[in-house]
């Protein structure tokens, strides 16, 4: 999951992730929404420029790729919401609607595409998390 966890962190803050490079390496969180660049290499990337700022321990949370984020719930779910997922099932980041401004369903910030909408499990044995660092 940390790959997943990685993208969902650039995902919901790209912004933040582009003022924290160096002028010359802020393409590089574009570069993640490249088809012609593999997601993990991209991510690499991204995770080695953000480290040798020296600003943050970059995009896998600990330092480094195999780090264990922090596993928490949606806060406030409730079992059979509705909620959004990564268009391209590559990140964990989930949005309940209840968070989601309008009735417009919000578009992932690394892809450019509507947020796929999808209904918590309502049996007692599965419930989704988002993993977040």
């Amino acid at each position: 999951m940390e790959i997943a966890d990685a993208l969902a962190r650039v995902c919901e803050h790209p912004d933040h992730y582009r003022r924290l490079l160096d002028h010359a390496d802020q393409h590089l969180v574009d570069d993640l929404s490249r088809p012609d660049q593999p997601i993990v290499a991209a991510l690499d990337r991204l995770h080695e420029a953000l480290t040798v700022t020296g600003k943050t321990y970059g995009v896998y949370g600990g330092g480094q790729r195999g780090s264990d984020p922090l596993m928490i719930g949606l806060p406030g779910a409730r079992r059979s919401e509705p909620v959004y997922l990564c268009p391209e099932r590559q990140c964990s980041r989930a949005l309940l609607r209840a968070d989601v401004p309008g009735s417009a369903v919000p578009i992932c910030s690394v892809f450019g595409k509507p947020m796929r909408e999808r209904r918590l499990c309502s049996c007692s044995a599965c419930w989704l998390t988002s993993r977040s660092g």
